[in-house]
């Protein structure tokens, strides 16, 4: 549909069968014809052919005009800028119906300038349609290019068959930074007409079908609305990267689909366990992604706290509550909004906590005997907050609580033991206190052997012999050490023979 009453492009060089003539620039939709009086044709677009094929190029309806567009993403569909608009709009394809979720029109282009630019637009859908997208092009296209082009236009600028999807194959004209030009439509040429508006170009670049154009508009003699004379696209490439960022990467371009990949975050300061003086802390991350990131954040116990648009990822943390223990995540979108994080945990003191943690063992007290699988009980405290607590048997450590009761559940060696209680500070100032304690040699109990936890090595002792005998060793009630029990025996067989 051209732009009434606007010459865009006044005073053009041309050459044609009739000489030289004076042409404006025409948007070729959206095309207003009902669709409910559009039957199939044997030929649409200017010497193009009705086409089922390349299910991706569907119908753009605009309330109750028409255009062209592309699918190239999961949700997201490529047209002309001049195509959308705030109405009811609808993607169909593949014989389907789609809702239009919002739109975004290039900046760039201006309804009301004197001559058409940036004429791109991606509309973003409710649902993902089961169809194979097209593939954006990052190559430029050139003079000469092998070009197929579909639409759903006119055949011509008085017909009225805008609606059914036609297909045509020609060669580039000319290029410009931005456009491609398709001149003239002699012969079986085809060319572009009203109604085709936000269409693809196709071309072969790498060995890969890509969309190289977005159709745009026509020029046409001034005073005249004639299809077939001059049809310009816009040129993919030159707006890829806008295109992909508006679709959150979600297109596929050069044969390869949307960005699924996640960036990758890596918190290189502060490391966990660490301390900020002060509540005050540096944290630097390093933060990637293989197409482009859109933004970090920084989260502070679960609670965001600021946002960076681009490196280098550095925040400042100050006054951090002198709480204990805070937990700092770095949260990176990219710009498919693919989200990757990484935490760490760190503690807070004062700037100079130089004060040790206290350590009271209050079981078992110093000297005592002790049996072998025993339990070691401690008291730690700290003017800021306690980072671990470990205990050592005999100079070696072997265990590490982080969290009270501190209480250690451990097997002793037998003779005596050194017991000590070791606490670290937020600050990282120790704090100690060791005792000295016995277990009884051979106190550890003999897997499948009869009797409690503790209980002597050794024969049973003897049954049924009372008295006692000489050094202390009980006969009967309580066992005797081994060296008793070998005298026992000799005395037994002596009564014997008396009687």
């Amino acid at each position: 549909m051209s732009k009434p009453g606007v010459v865009l492009a006044s005073t053009l060089a041309c050459l044609i069968a009739s000489g030289c003539a004076d042409r404006r620039q025409d948007w070729l939709g959206p095309d207003t014809q009902s669709l409910d009086n559009v039957a199939a044709r044997a030929r649409s677009l200017v010497n193009g052919s009705t086409y089922g094929g390349h299910p991706a190029v569907g119908l753009l309806l605009v309330g109750n005009a028409l255009c062209t567009a592309t699918l190239v993403g999961r949700r997201t569909v490529v047209t002309a800028a001049h195509c959308v608009k705030n109405a009811s709009m609808e993607f169909r394809a593949g014989g389907t119906k789609f809702a239009v979720a919002s739109y975004t029109a290039h900046p760039g282009y201006d309804p009301n300038a004197e001559e058409v630019r940036d004429d791109v637009a991606i509309v973003r859908l409710t649902s993902a349609p089961s169809i194979q997208p097209a593939s954006l092009s990052s190559r430029a296209p050139y003079v000469g290019l092998q070009t197929t082009l579909i639409g759903y236009g006119r055949t011509a600028a008085d017909a009225d068959d805008a609606g059914t999807k036609r297909i045509g194959f020609r060669k580039a004209s000319a290029v410009t930074q931005t456009e491609i030009q398709y001149q003239g439509s002699s012969g079986s040429t085809p060319n572009l007409c009203y109604g085709d508006s936000g269409g693809p170009s196709f071309a072969t670049l790498g060995g890969v079908e890509v969309q190289t154009g977005v159709h745009s508009y026509i020029l046409s003699p001034q005073g005249e609305q004639t299809c077939g004379l001059e049809g310009r696209d816009m040129r993919v490439d030159t707006y890829l990267s806008w295109l992909k960022t508006q679709a959150n990467g979600d297109v596929f371009v050069d044969g390869v689909g949307p960005d699924t990949q996640p960036p990758v975050v890596k918190i290189v300061t502060p490391s966990a366990g660490a301390v900020a003086a002060g509540g005050n802390v540096t944290l630097r991350a390093d933060v990637t992604d293989d197409i482009g990131l859109d933004h970090v954040d920084l989260f502070i116990d679960g609670q965001k706290q600021r946002t960076l648009q681009q490196g280098p990822y550095e925040f400042q943390i100050t006054n951090l509550p002198l709480s204990g223990a805070h937990t700092l995540t770095v949260m990176a979108t990219d710009r498919a909004n693919n989200t990757a994080q990484d935490s760490v945990t760190i503690n807070t003191a004062p700037d100079q906590d130089n004060e040790p943690p206290k350590v009271a063992i209050i079981s078992p007290r110093q000297a005592e005997q002790v049996a072998a699988d025993t339990e070691i009980k401690a008291l730690v405290s700290d003017n800021v907050g306690v980072r671990e607590v470990s205990l050592l048997v005999n100079g070696q450590k072997t265990r590490t609580l982080t969290q009270p009761p501190f209480n250690f559940n451990v097997s002793l060696p037998g003779g005596a033991v050194q017991l000590t209680v070791e606490a670290i500070d937020i600050a990282g100032n120790p704090g100690s206190m060791s005792i000295s304690v016995s277990v009884p040699e051979g106190q550890a109990q003999q897997p499948g052997a009869p009797g409690t936890p503790g209980a002597p090595l050794g024969p049973p002792a003897q049954q049924g012999l009372g008295g006692t005998l000489s050094g202390g060793c009980n006969v009967g009630g309580s066992p005797a050490p081994p060296s008793a029990l070998l005298l026992l025996l000799p005395l037994v067989l002596l009564r014997r023979r008396r009687r």
